[in-house]
């Protein structure tokens, strides 16, 4: 196999598998959603920047 073939097939295989953890990332923060684990998101993020102006 020459090197631009290579470098496709490596290509091709990082894109596969960016869309295979996409897929999978989505799958869990879909679950963590039907949870409820970001409902305390806007408090948290409140918390954060509150933090942040006093320093």
């Amino acid at each position: 196999m020459d090197d631009a073939s290579l470098l496709v097939l490596h290509r091709f295989l990082l894109i596969v598998e960016k869309e295979r953890l996409w897929c999978e990332l989505a799958a869990e923060a879909e679950q963590d959603r039907c949870s409820g684990k970001f409902e305390r998101l806007p408090k948290i993020i409140r918390e954060a920047r509150a933090e942040l102006c006093k320093r």
